[in-house]
């Protein structure tokens, strides 16, 4: 990841095949917790925002960050 000139944030560039519209992910830190992307323009609300390390994206008990189509024509 990259730092922005600012300082304010963090990036990464990751190619569409991998990071298609929907798709939930995490910041790992520290190799041992999990926590929501603070910028995420969308997220995934399975009713707690506290989250755990190795929890599986497809339960829908857990909270997520999920990639936004900003250019699909909204």
């Amino acid at each position: 990841m990259s730092l922005t000139e600012d300082d304010f944030y963090w990036w990464c560039a990751v190619p569409a095949a991998q990071a298609a519209p929907n798709t939930k992910y995490r910041f790992l830190l520290n190799d041992t917790t999990e926590v929501i992307d603070p910028g995420a323009r969308a997220v995934f609300d399975g009713g707690s925002l506290v989250t755990a390390a190795g929890e599986d994206p497809n339960d829908a008990n857990t909270s997520w960050s999920m990639v936004l189509d900003v250019g699909g024509g909204i």
